[in-house]
């Protein structure tokens, strides 16, 4: 968990950067990518060593979702208000953390701790499916922003 939230933490503030550079159709399809390809092998973990590394992996993909796709609605929606589209966005963090221990329970009691993680995969699949048909290639520019590697490398406190 611990290791999950801090690789999530650390890469939002990548999401600005990744979305300027290399364009929201890219960044978004790469998130998910890192997400999915995490979830599998988080599930298929051999030792609790191999668990936290593809934990901290998933985080990488996690966190750079949220910001990526709250940008690109806000993006699509224009000069519109955003009142409602923002309230339908945040809905999933407001009921995740209620439905999800509840959901998880219900896989580990009937099925096996993998499926925590595999329950990802069609989901992934899907969003990806979607994203690459419905989204309009984007592209990045050359003039981003540098990317702040030491301000990055800063971001998590020094391990003991």
């Amino acid at each position: 968990m611990t290791g999950y939230l801090l690789s999530y933490g650390m890469v939002i503030p990548l999401s600005g950067w990744a979305l300027a550079r290399f364009g929201g159709r890219a960044t978004w399809l790469t998130a998910l990518s890192i997400f999915l390809a995490a979830s599998v092998a988080a599930g298929a973990a051999w030792n609790i060593g191999s668990l936290i590394a593809f934990r901290v992996v998933q985080g990488i993909g996690g966190g750079l979702l949220i910001p990526v796709l709250t940008t690109l609605l806000v993006q699509a929606a224009g000069g519109r208000p955003l009142g409602k589209l923002m309230a339908t966005v945040s809905l999933p963090a407001v009921l995740v953390p209620i439905l999800g221990p509840v959901a998880g329970g219900l896989i580990v009691s009937n099925l096996s701790w993998r499926w925590i993680f595999y329950v990802n995969v069609p989901i992934c699949l899907v969003a990806l499916v979607l994203a690459w048909r419905g989204m309009s290639p984007s592209r990045g520019t050359a003039t981003a922003p540098q990317l702040d590697v030491a301000g990055l490398a800063l971001l998590s406190p020094p391990s003991r």
